[in-house]
């Protein structure tokens, strides 16, 4: 047996590095392009109808009878628009290859990360995790802003931890910007992250940063306020999001115990005759309605949507399958254990760390457990960090594996 561990030792740290890791990499993308286009059928939602109007009508528009709507921030649009613009008939499978492909280097972003603040082999360890994670494996065949938020946000999380000690701030501020245009939960993040800068961080350099950032959104806010007289910085939906957290569809069993049946089918009957950013308001009232009544049943339904954050979705619990099992549960749940350990181990490695991962994974708990949480995508988010995390604790477990195998071979 020690002769075994001693050899498996020997080949992590031979095998354990970047040079491999890229290796795999190509690999996987090569698998993700097959998988991508031998799928044939990809979902979408409402960016890909935006785009399709902005090539078709030079509109920023989800249904065109409606007119201008700000429900989805501008960046993902924009990106599929000038795929459907260059590939027309064949723009969704171009898209979700090229999906593929940025979800595919995410890996080597963890890996220059982690490596930062552990050796090689946990890093690689933690990249291989991150490859063999189903989830991000499938996921890029959604044409949906997940699938680009995760590689800006990888870039941006390795060019915060690169500015501690290069305090190069430039394409930081331009990576923050490029996410709030595509998804504004981020905006705390970007807070979070100047506390996390701040012992390296003037305020000259941070004058900048807000600076790059408030100019990258201005023509977005412009047209924003030239569209709907209002000022919008990001997008319009606030009170739907939390209106659609206390639907039947979004609990268990589909239980319609927070809305009554007529409130639902006012709304419903409002959605063809009022744009996204009208309906605001009778969300609101809806939403009131119900936290006026019953605020103790609020609280109810936030621990409820923090169980499906973290474990599952509601329609997957009522559905619950081997393959859900295998493929979501046991994994998110193997990732949390990881999770749990790494940040045990970071804690007392750098503190810093420790507490700016904490705070994202705080935060994006209680945004969407406020809101609404029936989609795995809102969790795959924040799920590279979690393996990023993991690499902490991964050194635990590579210490063990050296330690056992060395006192095998002196016992020898």
């Amino acid at each position: 047996m020690s002769k075994y561990l001693l050899k498996f030792s020997k080949w992590i740290d031979q095998y354990a590095n970047q040079k491999t890791l890229i290796a795999l990499m190509a690999v996987t993308i090569f698998c993700r392009i097959i998988f991508a286009l031998s799928s044939g059928n990809y979902n979408y939602a409402e960016d890909y109808k935006i785009a399709l109007n902005l090539v078709q009508n030079c509109e920023y528009v989800l249904y065109p009878h409606l007119g201008s709507t700000a429900m989805k921030s501008p960046l993902y649009p924009m990106f599929l628009a000038a795929f459907i613009k260059v590939f027309a008939s064949l723009s969704q499978q171009a898209i979700v290859v090229v999906q593929h492909i940025m979800i595919g280097f995410v890996p080597l972003l963890i890996y220059k990360s982690s490596v930062l603040y552990t050796d090689k082999r946990n890093a690689f360890f933690a990249s291989l995790l991150f490859m063999l994670h189903i989830s991000y494996f499938y996921y890029p065949n959604v044409i949906e802003a997940t699938n680009l938020f995760v590689p800006i946000f990888a870039v941006y999380f390795y060019l915060l931890l690169l500015a501690r000690t290069s305090q190069r701030y430039i394409s930081l501020a331009i990576t923050g910007g490029l996410l709030v245009m595509l998804q504004p939960t981020i905006i705390p993040v970007l807070i979070f992250s100047a506390v996390f800068l701040r012992k390296n961080l003037n305020w000259t350099s941070l004058l900048k940063i807000v600076l790059i950032i408030s100019l990258m959104q201005l023509p977005w806010i412009y047209r924003n306020y030239a569209s709907f007289d209002k000022f919008i910085p990001t997008k319009s939906p606030f009170w739907m999001n939390l209106y659609i957290g206390i639907l039947p569809e979004s609990q268990e069993n589909s239980v319609n115990h927070y809305l009554r049946k007529e409130t639902i089918q006012t709304i419903d009957s409002l959605k063809d005759k009022l744009n996204d950013v009208d309906m605001e308001i009778h969300y609101k009232h809806a939403f009131l309605s119900f936290w006026e009544k019953t605020p103790g049943r609020y609280l109810e339904k936030v621990g409820n949507h923090l169980k499906y954050y973290w474990i599952l979705p509601p329609r997957y619990i009522d559905n619950l399958s081997l393959p859900i099992i295998v493929v979501r549960l046991i994994p998110n749940i193997a990732l949390l254990i990881l999770t749990l350990l790494g940040l045990k181990r970071a804690y007392h490695k750098d503190k810093s760390v420790f507490w700016f991962i904490i705070s994202i994974l705080v935060y994006f708990s209680l945004v969407y457990s406020l809101t609404a949480a029936v989609n795995i995508r809102y969790k795959l988010d924040i799920e590279f960090l979690q393996v990023f995390i993991a690499s902490f604790g991964l050194i635990s477990i590579a210490e063990r594996i050296n330690i056992e195998s060395k006192n095998h071979a002196n016992n020898d």
